[in-house]
């Protein structure tokens, strides 16, 4: 319900800002690399996460991941409109995580690993969040008065 499943919209109108974020999100990545974002997941988890496992992850599949949804998006396949909402809440909700974790490990507020890059990503996902959500509305609006 809550995503473009039931809308289908131009998904075209967020390519740039969807690139944007995937770009930024991978300097994000960057980031938490070179600061050791493992260690913050294995004190937080308490299960040991290593710099490998970690980099196979953030810097193969996630890439591989936007790289397939962009070529979505570009052929228009229904799919890419689920995958764009769930993409853009993730990075939202997930970056934003990133000012938490402090108080989560010892109770106070202090950098943790990914926090001066946490906000930038949060920017393009915020903007095409809110294209979508009026998008939605005009399509809804447009399809009620008929």
């Amino acid at each position: 319900m809550a995503t473009l499943w039931r809308t289908p919209t131009d998904t075209t109108k967020i390519l740039v800002p969807y690139s944007l974020t995937s770009a930024f999100f991978v300097v994000h990545v960057f980031e938490e690399y070179l600061t050791y974002f493992q260690d913050v997941v294995t004190q937080m988890s308490g299960r040991a996460v290593s710099q490998e496992n970690f980099l196979v992850v953030a810097e193969f599949f996630i890439p591989v991941f936007l790289f397939i949804c962009a070529a979505l998006i570009l052929k228009r396949w229904r799919v890419d409109d689920y995958i764009l909402v769930m993409f853009f809440f993730a990075m939202v909700v997930a970056e934003l995580a990133h000012f938490v974790f402090p108080f989560l490990i010892d109770g106070t507020f202090h950098y943790e690993s990914g926090m001066y890059t946490a906000a930038i990503p949060l920017i393009p996902a915020t903007y095409s969040l809110r294209v979508m959500v009026r998008e939605i509305g005009t399509r809804r609006g447009v399809v009620a008065a008929d």
